[in-house]
């Protein structure tokens, strides 16, 4: 028996609380004692927070699972209820609950349950939730009339016929089910709130009848919009993340904020209705190592021509080309031509997350010789290459679906040779093999045809667009300026009947399709139109020939003029502001004092040292956690430490990692880029919750969540599969979890790990941005008077 429970329920009788919170307690048997508490209105059994009426319970910070799995008959001595949570809780048999009529709220998610008999009866019942189970039947509760909020996210669900007389639903949740059929919700006049992502339903039309909808989130594949929801009046968010919709683009599928992505769809569909044209730009992107040849063959294609000795790409090369496709149609692209000398792998990342044909670029030599050394200076300085497989899971994580061309080149030198077929097994959106050499033309016709007929294929170049927003961005290509404000961009915008309030949804488009360079609120809200330039600036930073070698010895710290002074020598002070904003924004640094102080240091990790500090010893740890990737690419880890800089001693910060310290607890976060791993160590009296903090950060920055796996330990040696984890928790018979060596563990020792998320407001970066706050009150007082 829980000792903590006793005591909890003990004071909970003395006092008379009405709200008890048994989360977490490690109860494996309800005690008797509990059931003496019978004016009890709320009780908490599960991994949820616990907010009620000003009341807000702490079990979601205890380390116990609750284990029990029947309610036994005492329980219905708690008549007096009207909150009853149970999440996380692997019960069986709820059949007690019939008793609870005064009920109004429940969740039995991730419980064992599959029947909802018990709750025909529960009349006063507004919200009710069972996401997780392996409920089937809505039946049971189609009597439930006063229901305003429905949950059942990930069961086997498939009718929604009961629901039709539930008039007084307001929101219901059904992500991942198989249900296809949404008309028994037409009749639910009143509801507000409508989410099914990751649902086969294909008819819509339904949705048209709920006048009342506030927040509509969908799921599937959409061939064609249907514009209707847009003349909901009531609508004020949209979601489409996951979903694939035809005619609209898929940048505007991926954004978060609902009255945004809303916003967006309402903008593109009114521009294409004034008029539309079909797209005729795409982007092409070569990557690959150092010296493979990628600007000759560029140089190539584009120009027909070959320049021996061209020196290798350090950063991005841009440019242009016309191309006929087989229906005679022009299509222009724009080549990007990435360096492929691993310090820029990190830093390419802000501008492969695109939709694009790459060519990925591989030679036979460097197949075969993983080191290499260019001349720089007089000086020999060594690079590593990566192998072909190394670079297909490169595009396949990052290039979100591109069709990929593989190019052998230097086949003069080499001979043809090929990859393995199997790859494009694996690699579904590996397109081609092509063998060609640049120095002598060979192969290349051969190349332009395959090209060609990629493109053509292509959605990009299939699609509809707004012909205003076609004309806007035909105006800004011929633009000579390397920067522009947004108030001048809105002028042109209007100058070709782009009206004022689409301008915003504009800035976003152009950004996500690489038009330019813009993110709101960053250095008084500028426009890069010339992104080479901004691009090469900051890559100055990370080429072997200039200051990189001293900011490895100054730690990765600089300032504002020390660039000006060492790197950008060239550019006015307002041009380095920028590119200091443009390199913040894109998280390729972060400011270790005040970003108002003129003398200000920044940090940028990637020219931090390899090594991790010998002070650091961290053992043992509370909570062992790691994440496993398909591709672990460096800016991970980077991107990290810039959100959480701040939350670190200076000198416990690496080029792989960082230890946090926040409010008493510690974390140590590490990437192993050999083995492909995020490794999380954590300690103190809020453990749990920093851990919470640490895993929300990284799955706001996981770029392709189905390539990442989650781990967990108790001693961070053995790692179980938290998924497989979640699974045995499931059956209560089993009481042991198979680790990744197939050996058992106990299952109760693992249990803190399936916990609900908490529900702490702020996020570790908004912690981190609390902490600058303090560095400027307290270093610039004047600016705070009374600070």
């Amino acid at each position: 028996m829980s000792e903590l429970a006793l005591r909890l329920i003990q004071q909970a009788k003395e006092e008379r609380w009405l709200c008890l919170d048994l989360g977490n307690c490690g109860i494996t048997e309800l005690p008797e004692s509990l059931f003496e508490l019978t004016w009890l209105e709320a009780l908490n059994l599960g991994e949820n927070v616990i907010s009620w009426k000003g009341f807000v319970g702490n079990g979601f910070q205890r380390k116990e699972k609750n284990m029990f799995t029947c309610l036994p008959n005492g329980f219905r001595y708690l008549n007096g209820l009207t909150h009853l949570d149970c999440l996380g809780v692997p019960l069986k048999d709820i059949d007690v609950v019939q008793a609870l009529t005064e009920l109004e709220y429940l969740d039995v998610s991730q419980t064992s349950i599959s029947d909802l008999t018990p709750l025909t009866e529960l009349k006063s019942l507004k919200s009710l939730s069972f996401s997780s189970t392996e409920v089937s039947n809505l039946t049971p509760i189609s009597g439930l009339v006063k229901l305003e909020v429905l949950c059942f996210d990930c069961t086997n669900v498939h009718d929604l016929s009961p629901l039709t007389n539930l008039s007084s639903l307001e929101a219901i949740f059904f992500y991942e089910n198989p249900i296809t059929d949404l008309q028994p919700l037409s009749t639910l006049t009143q509801l507000k709130g409508l989410h099914f992502a990751s649902t086969p339903v294909h008819d819509l039309q339904p949705i048209w009848y709920l006048k009342e909808l506030r927040s509509l989130s969908l799921g599937g594949k959409i061939n064609k919009f249907p514009r209707f929801i847009l003349q909901l009046e009531k609508l004020e968010g949209l979601e489409l993340l996951g979903c694939s919709v035809g005619d609209i683009p898929d940048e505007f599928h991926d954004i978060e904020d609902e009255a945004h992505c809303l916003s967006n769809v309402r903008n593109w569909f009114k521009a294409l209705e004034r008029g539309e044209v079909l797209n005729n730009e795409v982007k092409i992107v070569l990557i690959g190592n150092g010296t493979v040849g990628k600007s000759s063959l560029m140089e190539r294609l584009l120009y027909d021509s070959f320049a021996p000795g061209l020196p290798s790409t350090h950063g991005i090369e841009i440019d242009s080309w016309s191309i006929s496709l087989a229906d005679d149609s022009q299509v222009k692209t724009w080549f990007w031509d990435f360096g492929g000398q691993d310090i820029y792998h990190a830093t390419h990342r802000l501008f492969l997350r695109t939709k694009a044909l790459f060519l990925l670029v591989w030679d036979a030599e460097t197949e075969q010789r993983h080191r290499y050394a260019e001349e720089i200076g007089g000086t020999l300085i060594p690079f590593q290459h990566e192998p072909l497989a190394y670079w297909l899971e490169y595009t396949w994580v990052l290039g979100d679906g591109s069709p990929v061309i593989v190019v052998q080149n230097k086949t003069d030198r080499d001979g043809e040779q090929y990859a393995s077929r199997d790859l494009q097994e694996k690699y579904p959106n590996l397109k081609f093999f092509r063998n060609v050499s640049a120095a002598t033309g060979r192969g290349l016709s051969q190349l332009k045809e395959t090209m060609v007929e990629t493109l053509a294929e292509m959605p990009e170049l299939q699609q509809k667009m707004p012909e205003s927003w076609y004309n806007a961005r035909a105006q800004v290509r011929v633009l000579s300026d390397k920067q522009i404000s947004v108030a001048r961009f809105t002028e042109l915008c209007t100058s070709q009947g782009v009206p004022e309030e689409e301008v915003p949804t504009l800035l976003y488009f152009f950004h996500e399709t690489g038009v330019f360079f813009h993110r709101k609120g960053i250095f008084h809200d500028q426009i890069i139109l010339d992104q080479q330039w901004a691009i090469n600036a900051v890559y100055t930073l990370f080429d072997r020939e200039k200051v990189y070698h001293e900011l490895l010895g100054k730690q990765g710290r600089f300032t504002l003029a020390y660039l000006q002074q060492r790197a950008w020598q060239e550019f006015s002070k307002e041009e380095c502001e920028l590119f200091i904003s443009f390199m913040e924004s894109c998280e390729i640094c972060f400011c270790l004092d005040s970003p108002y102080d003129p003398n200000a240091t920044y940090l940028a990790p990637a020219l931090l040292p390899k090594t991790r500090p010998s002070v650091i010893h961290f053992a043992p740890a509370d909570l062992y956690f790691q994440y496993r990737h398909q591709f672990l690419h460096s800016a991970l880890i980077q991107r990290f430490i810039v959100r959480t800089g701040r939350l670190s001693k200076q000198h416990l910060l690496w080029r792989n990692g960082i230890e946090l310290s926040w409010d008493g607890n510690e974390a140590l976060v590490e990437a192993r880029p050999d083995d492909k791993t995020i490794n999380i160590l954590v300690r103190g009296p809020q453990a749990q919750l920093l851990l919470d903090l640490i895993r929300k950060e990284f799955d706001n920055m996981h770029e392709a969540k189905q390539f990442v796996t989650e781990w967990v330990s108790v001693d961070g040696k053995r790692y179980v599969d938290l998924k497989v984890l979640r699974d045995y928790t499931q059956e209560i018979d089993w009481d042991k979890v198979p680790d990744e060596h197939n050996k058992p563990v106990l299952i109760k020792d693992l249990t803190v790990y399936l916990q609900a998320p908490s529900e702490f407001t702020q996020t570790l970066y908004e912690i981190n941005q609390t902490q600058m706050l303090y560095l400027l009150c307290t270093r610039l007082p004047g600016i705070f008077p009374g600070v």
